[in-house]
């Protein structure tokens, strides 16, 4: 779980997916498909510009604030 911005929260999950909810309501804005399984970490800059996941397959992604995957990377295995 990571903070974007002061009223956005993101998710990242084992069924290969990030979300974007609002924080105030619980809404769902976002549904970032990740071309891994088992996400273990979640991470969004400060600005709220770029959100970044990493999966226990040693995936690195990074999505835009539009939701389009910019970067995807494959580092060795491990959370």
């Amino acid at each position: 779980v990571a903070w974007r911005g002061a009223e956005r929260v993101v998710t990242a999950s084992a069924v290969r997916t990030v979300r974007v909810w609002m924080a105030g309501d619980g809404a769902l804005l976002q549904t970032l498909d990740s071309l891994d399984t088992s996400l273990t970490c979640v991470a969004a800059t400060a600005d709220g510009r770029l959100l970044a996941a990493g999966s226990a397959e040693g995936g690195i992604h990074a999505w835009d604030s539009e939701g389009k995957l910019i970067a995807s990377f494959h580092a060795r295995p491990g959370a």
